[in-house]
């Protein structure tokens, strides 16, 4: 009678283990949902960011975010045009002061905090 009671027991412990692996298998796909969606946001931070840098005028400060943004996802095409757009303006602004400008120099805006975003609003 032992022997019967082992194998249902084993049985029941069984099915329990695969309700287990079911749940499992679930969380895992519920985790990777959100990491996308946390990329996906991140993403779209560091391309507002980049807009409001680019705005005030921080054009090598906008071009590091939007960088920032295409290290998160390599062929998102929105953030490769800012990148060109700003080191376009760099460029510009280079030519107007009529000197190179140094890529790791902040040029115009550099007055404003680096964290305040509501200042560099027009």
């Amino acid at each position: 009678m032992s022997a019967g009671i082992d194998r249902d027991v084993l049985l029941h412990v069984q099915g329990y283990s695969n309700t287990f692996v079911c749940l499992g298998e679930r969380l895992s796909g519920l985790k990777a949902l959100m990491y996308i969606m946390l990329r996906q946001y991140r993403i779209h931070l560091h391309l507002s960011r980049g807009r409001i840098l680019y705005r005030s005028g921080r054009y090598n400060d906008a071009a590091k975010a939007f960088r920032a943004a295409l290290r998160l996802n390599w062929r998102h095409e929105s953030a490769a045009l800012w990148i060109r757009r700003a080191n376009e303006a760099l460029e510009d602004y280079s030519l107007r002061e009529g000197q190179f400008a140094p890529v790791n120099k902040s040029l115009p805006g550099k007055d404003l905090p680096a964290d305040d975003f509501v200042a560099a609003l027009p």
